[in-house]
């Protein structure tokens, strides 16, 4: 039935004929215009508000522990303490990927290059489409987004719930912070060929009947007189875990909604009717795939973020100014790929007025901004605030890290996103002005780029600032002695850690941390002699059982 709704609708339907979505977004300009502040005031504060939250929001999405923190598991008892505290942080590795692939989700020059020229190439194939094939050929680039948002809007709603359950709870003193709400779980996954079929647990006096007695005894009584045997699962260093809590039972549903959503509403995809995204659901998709964005692109240092920066201010100069690439992919392209802001309707109305009209009545002009001039600025953005965090704690070493914990006001960041503010601001008044559109970044980088080193120069830190780096020192073998610590512990610069695979075992295991630096195949063999057959004499189950309880008592 909605699917038939929205193929009814058209340009010449009436509001009461539209779906909710579009009803509301059609009406939310006349309220939000209601206001007796002038149109022009409105339309810009819209516009360099929702950027702003966004470069806030992606920016605080990319801060994980710094290495002049100390790892927070060892502050556990601490009100500050989270289980989301070690999250999304390279200085923990748990898997081969992040052996291999140390810092390769920071970007160095060589990245840079490649991204600037992907950029162009990009922005130059859609033009080239765009004029000889017409926008019907992009609806490949519609289905990519509706892929996309699933992950994306997965990967932010997580990280939003993290940060909203974690607040609320540590607010109404709520014991745990965010695992008050969101359990977290460890599924593991491990070849195996001697259980049967079905559930396989560790077993033991405490997690069956008390009435039992002792468990050992009942198990050897099983044994000797029934042929019982108790089998229980191997531990095993090459069994694969997956770590999950229960924000991901909400935020991929929403995200699933959202992806819904977007293709219900797009006449490239479904039978839509209408000859635009619905703004709302646009600005939505372009919400989460900035926030996702600014977390996945990273500068290590403020030469790199400054590099980035440079080369995409003469990117966005030249494809405004000395091509028509970029105004007519804009035109052209009806993808959530920019915030969309709608102008002041010509006449204000109330929602029992607006029934009568049409959509085509109703429709009002649009401004927009790009996606790039909210991610590339946060490249900037995130590395201050993460660089005023590693400043926090180096100066109160040794400090473990908590999420939680008040950094007091971050310096750095709060003037790049003051400036970056401002920045959207003049490119609002310039375009004014001119009557055509302006390259955001020919603002926004002299802007935030003179900010940051402004303030560094007042208070005396452009060395330090310009020796900030967050890559990792290169691995150049083991001549060199392992740094004393824990991996998360407090590093000074150059510090190296000597990488290992670290597990850690349950209560009904030792509480001790293994590092395991050589895989062998003796491993597999360990445990062997707890299937021995049936038929031994009670000589050799009485030794068996004596070595399993030795075992046990080792395990805690």
């Amino acid at each position: 039935m909605s699917q038939l709704h929205l193929s009814m609708a058209t340009v010449n339907s009436t509001f009461a004929e539209l779906t909710l979505a579009d009803r509301v977004a059609l009406y939310l300009p006349h309220v939000i215009y209601s206001s007796p502040l002038p149109p022009q005031f409105v339309a810009a504060a819209l516009t360099v508000g929702s950027a702003t939250a966004l470069v806030i929001a992606g920016s605080y999405a990319t801060v994980s522990q710094p290495k002049t923190a100390e790892d927070p598991c060892d502050d556990t008892e601490s009100p500050l303490w989270d289980v989301t505290d070690r999250d999304d942080c390279p200085l923990y590795f748990t898997c081969a990927d992040d052996i291999s692939g140390v810092d390769s989700d920071v970007l160095g020059a060589k990245s840079v290059a490649a991204l600037v020229v992907a950029a162009a190439a990009a922005l130059k194939a859609l033009e080239y489409v765009l004029r000889h094939f017409g926008v019907s050929v992009l609806r490949f680039l519609n289905y990519y987004v509706v892929a996309v948002t699933l992950f994306s809007g997965t990967v932010t709603l997580q990280w939003f719930l993290g940060v909203l359950s974690r607040n609320v709870a540590y607010a109404c003193g709520l014991p745990g912070n965010s695992s008050f709400f969101f359990g977290r779980l460890r599924l593991s996954v491990a070849r195996e060929d001697r259980l049967p079929l079905g559930m396989a647990e560790d077993m033991d006096e405490r997690k069956l009947d008390a009435e039992l007695g002792d468990f050992q005894a009942y198990e050897h009584w099983m044994r000797r007189h029934n042929g019982v045997r108790v089998l229980r699962p191997q531990q095993s260093h090459r069994a694969t875990s997956v770590v999950v809590d229960g924000r991901l039972a909400v935020a991929f549903p929403a995200a699933v909604a959202l992806s819904a959503l977007f293709y219900a509403h797009n006449a490239q995809l479904s039978s839509y009717g209408l000859p635009r995204l619905n703004w709302l659901i646009n600005n939505a998709v372009a919400g989460v795939l900035a926030v996702c964005g600014c977390r996945q692109i990273r500068a290590g240092t403020f030469r790199t973020a400054s590099l980035l920066l440079a080369a995409l201010f003469v990117y966005d100069v030249y494809f405004v100014f000395g091509s028509t690439a970029m105004e007519a992919v804009a035109a052209g392209v009806d993808a959530p790929l920019r915030l969309v802001f709608p102008q002041r309707p010509a006449a204000l109305l109330s929602w029992a007025q607006a029934q009568s009209y049409t959509f085509q009545d109703l429709d009002v002009p649009a401004t927009i901004l790009g996606l790039g001039d909210i991610v590339v600025p946060s490249v900037l953005s995130s590395l201050c605030l993460r660089y005023d965090i590693a400043q926090f704690y180096r100066q109160r070493a040794p400090l473990a890290f908590h999420r939680l914990r008040s950094v007091g006001t971050p310096v750095y960041f709060c003037a790049s996103v003051m400036a970056y503010a401002a920045a959207v601001a003049t490119t609002i008044a310039a375009s004014q002005w001119s009557r055509r559109g302006q390259p955001a970044l020919l603002y926004i980088v002299p802007m935030m780029g003179g900010a940051v080193v402004g303030t560094a120069w007042w208070r005396g830190e452009t060395v330090g600032l310009a020796a900030y780096s967050e890559e990792m020192v290169p691995y150049e073998g083991a001549t060199e002695d392992a740094t004393e610590g824990s991996a998360g512990g407090c590093l000074q610069d150059g510090a190296s850690v000597q990488a290992g695979t670290i597990y850690e075992f349950d209560d009904n295991e030792t509480d001790d941390t293994y590092v395991i630096e050589d895989d062998t195949d003796d491993d597999e063999d360990t445990d062997d002699d707890n299937d021995t057959d049936s038929n031994d004499t009670d000589d050799d189950t009485d030794l068996g059982l004596e070595i399993h309880t030795l075992l046990l008592d080792l395990m805690g």
